[in-house]
């Protein structure tokens, strides 16, 4: 369920589980599953071997048909590309001049069922994991300065540099960027991934399971933060990434305020603007 739709960020909440039970049910989930599973290899290949097929056998009739719904089909996608991305253009228009450190400041701690009483903007600690392989320094220095926007980001916000151990580099970056941000954020720490671990393939995911492990026990051995506790809130990003002064403002309003009772069910989804390849 979609809410506050006028924000930075799209909150998701997670429906109830239904059990199926009925034999009708059953089938028609399963044949619901095998077409949302056939849908991408249809739509990618399916009117491009139709074409084919008709071509051969010299229908022309096939042909003109394929061509036609291929029309219609890009122009539906331009359509629907045009009408949201504006509409998500006007939505992060609006929330940029949201004062989120305000909203966030106002909000009332609430309580849980044992009467305990909830957190509070100040408790959140967001920790951004940054995974990255053979990237200039100068991107991740502009990643890292727009994370120091957050106006919190020295008490609130910690950084994961996630390296590759494989990359001659790494420790050099590492170096350099605690230099730059020695006194910008909670704390910086960097991770190397093993390349030789067993039944462990070098690659972004892996790096990132890595990371997390290894930060679960710098923040439980280091800062006495237990992995559970509600105070943390872990983003992962790219590392050329370039965040927006408020995200971690609104980012903190909307976990606050969805309460003890539901914020570990929200997904929170960033909007995004593919716009960094094109300043190179």
């Amino acid at each position: 369920m979609l809410q506050n739709p006028d924000t930075l960020l799209s909150v998701l909440e997670l429906n109830q589980d239904e059990l199926i039970t009925s034999r009708w049910r059953r089938f028609a989930f399963q044949a619901m599953r095998m077409l949302a599973r056939a849908s991408p290899a249809l739509v990618i290949y399916g009117g491009t071997i139709s074409l084919l097929v008709c071509a051969i056998c010299q229908y022309r009739w096939g042909v003109l048909l394929a061509l036609t719904l291929f029309t219609f089909y890009m122009l539906h996608l331009c359509v629907t590309f045009l009408i949201f991305a504006a509409v998500g253009l006007m939505r992060v228009f609006h929330a940029s001049k949201e004062d989120w450190a305000a909203r966030a400041a106002a909000l009332q701690p609430a309580s849980n069922a044992d009467d305990e009483e909830d957190i509070t903007t100040r408790d959140v600690l967001h920790v951004v994991m940054l995974p990255t392989f053979c990237t200039p320094l100068t991107v991740l220095e502009h990643t890292l300065t727009s994370l120091a926007q957050y106006s919190q980001a020295k008490g609130q916000l910690a950084v994961c540099l996630a390296f590759e151990e494989r990359e001659e580099e790494a420790q050099e970056k590492e170096k350099s960027l605690r230099q730059m941000f020695a006194d910008t954020f909670f704390f910086i720490h960097a991770t190397y991934h093993p390349s030789n671990l067993p039944n462990h393939l070098p690659g972004k995911s892996s790096n990132e399971c890595w990371a997390f492990q290894q930060l679960c026990r710098e923040l439980e051995e280091v800062y006495q933060i237990m992995p559970e506790d509600p105070r943390v809130v872990i983003t992962v990003i790219d590392d050329d990434s370039d965040m927006h002064s408020k995200y971690f403002e609104a980012l903190t309003h909307h976990f606050v305020a969805a309460g003890p009772s539901r914020r570990q069910m929200t997904q929170g989804q960033r909007k995004s603007v593919l716009r960094r390849g094109l300043n190179h």
